[in-house]
């Protein structure tokens, strides 16, 4: 019973999270452009709900991969621990950046553009990077721990994409980092948003 019950965890909760994530990854693409629509009284709600679903779509992101590594891991109940401290601390910067990152309404160009607070958008991008390096580090781990010359090549295939997956999303937040503590250019700010975005999609 406990098998069946294995499988069916298997198969439901990676389809709902890669689900989630395609449903978040679509409505952030369309509420970005109708960002564009904002005037100046509605600048500030409106840019905030492009935030809420953008953070939505980050972490169903994040959610994913760290079931995936769950998974890897033979649903391991100290990995689940770990998952679980990763989960809230990325939880944590999502609610800090909600509160004090929103729209600003620029004068000099007439338009409404996103604000985003430095530390916040410092802190969940670390907690982004802490997240994948969670993943790569208990996946490598596990993997090791099971390597053999009989090593199937679907298992060398999917620790080589971990390995890779990591090494780009981690770069991009880092970047990231970097965008959010010293450049103030809107392209630039823009710019790491939509190489952030095409990372997730990454999986």
């Amino acid at each position: 019973m406990s098998d069946i019950r294995t499988q069916k965890r298997v198969i439901w909760a990676p389809a709902i999270l890669i689900n989630g994530f395609n449903f978040f990854c679509v409505m952030y693409m369309i509420i970005t452009n109708l960002a564009y629509t904002l005037n100046q009284s509605d600048c500030d709600f409106g840019q905030r709900w492009v935030n809420v679903i953008s953070h939505c779509f980050y972490l169903t992101f994040d959610s994913f991969m760290l079931y995936k590594t769950y998974a890897i891991s033979g649903f391991n109940s100290n990995v689940l621990l770990g998952i679980i401290a990763v989960l809230l601390h990325r939880l944590a910067w999502t609610l800090f950046d909600l509160i004090k990152s929103g729209g600003l309404w620029d004068l000099v160009g007439n338009q409404c553009i996103y604000s985003q607070y430095p530390l916040s958008g410092i802190g969940y991008n670390t907690s982004d990077i802490v997240c994948d390096m969670f993943s790569l580090i208990v996946s490598l781990a596990f993997t090791y721990k099971n390597i053999s010359e009989s090593q199937s090549w679907l298992e060398r295939v999917l620790l080589f994409e971990s390995v890779i997956r990591s090494a780009i999303v981690c770069s991009v937040n880092f970047y990231g980092i970097y965008v959010y503590t010293l450049v103030t250019d809107g392209f630039n700010i823009a710019f790491i948003y939509m190489i952030q975005n095409y990372a997730c999609r990454f999986h």
